[in-house]
């Protein structure tokens, strides 16, 4: 699994700072997260596909949609040697207004993708081997905007060769079919049951991203012991201003991360005042959250590795942090 922060601004997009949004990969899909004006060129920026099988937004507002009319009419014109680059489904928010937005920014666009208006704490994709599911963000708003959870189904844990080996199953198929859950019998007459060569189950992965939002009022369920937490925070309590009810300050998003178990917090959606420098952010973080986290920039890279059975989260962020390589805003940890 692995995530791209494509944009991590907030506002309007600067040079080297663009709206966030959110790339991720999980096996063969591939989802964004927001799509605000600058998206795809971010997408191939930094190479990524842009045979995207879902968009999620968190909200309908300017700074979450209006890259859409641009990404499908590009869609489009790539289609011509692809035709699965048409199919797309877009997840948004079911609110008052979205609907008449939406049709609007769609029929700018050349292709018409499903639109699925969505309410907190559904799962709205449900594979064999991930979910996602949404919960309510921005308190004061009528939970209109949603956060999103992709979390990795369980998996199947490392099967021991040497120990099947040991009591005599014969390498070939009857390897497949105990790391498959089968017992097998072997010509001896003996039974070799999955539990005699097939550790435990291995947790599965997950990332949490909330878009723009005020503090939460409770921490959602959805929300808690994420591998990856990425919450808006880019402002901190002196340069809240206007903004104070529409986004966390730094402290407060290393609060939220703190209370819900977040193994690493990345933040985003960073006011343009601290592009110079972020310290007051890291301040505010680290007065507020034990853990390790990243004040987000454009670009960067995290890949979450596989868990094993007995793995201490501590070390499931150190899988992380190894993927960012000499990124400057990483906390020591």
């Amino acid at each position: 699994m692995r995530f791209r922060i494509l944009g991590s601004g907030v506002g309007r997009p600067l040079e080297n700072r663009y709206l966030t949004s959110i790339y991720i990969q999980h096996n063969d899909k591939r989802y964004l997260f927001d799509a605000p004006e600058n998206s795809q060129v971010l997408i191939q920026r930094y190479g990524e596909s842009m045979n995207l099988d879902a968009i999620f937004l968190t909200g309908v507002g300017p700074a979450t949609t209006l890259g859409l009319p641009g990404l499908l009419t590009t869609l489009r014109n790539l289609s011509k040697d692809n035709r699965e680059l048409r199919d797309v489904d877009i997840y948004l928010p079911k609110n008052a207004g979205a609907e008449t937005r939406m049709e609007h920014l769609i029929s700018l666009a050349p292709i018409d993708p499903k639109l699925h208006y969505v309410k907190p704490n559904q799962t709205i994709i449900d594979t064999e081997d991930h979910s996602i599911q949404t919960f309510a963000t921005d308190p004061g708003h009528d939970g209109t905007c949603l956060g999103y959870r992709l979390q990795e189904s369980d998996r199947r844990g490392r099967f021991n060769r040497e120990q099947a080996e040991e009591l005599g199953v014969p390498v070939g198929p009857k390897f497949g079919k105990l790391h498959e859950g089968s017992s097998v019998e072997l010509e001896d007459g003996r039974t070799i049951h999955p539990d005699d060569v097939v550790g435990d189950p291995r947790p599965g992965r997950s990332i949490v991203y909330t878009g723009e939002t005020g503090l939460l009022d409770e921490i959602p369920d959805a929300l808690r012991d994420a591998d990856v937490a990425i919450l808006d925070g880019g402002s901190t309590g002196q340069k809240r201003g206007v903004s104070r009810k529409k986004h966390m300050t730094a402290y407060e998003a290393g609060t939220i991360a703190g209370a819900a178990g977040s193994s690493l917090l990345v933040v985003t959606h960073i006011q343009g005042i601290f592009d110079q420098s972020v310290a007051p952010l890291v301040k505010e973080v680290t007065n507020s959250f034990d853990g390790p986290y990243i004040i987000a920039e454009d670009g960067v890279l995290g890949t979450i590795a596989a868990k094993e059975s007995d793995e201490e989260p501590v070390e499931r962020v150190q899988d992380i942090l190894s993927q960012l390589n000499n990124y400057p805003q990483l906390s020591d940890f």
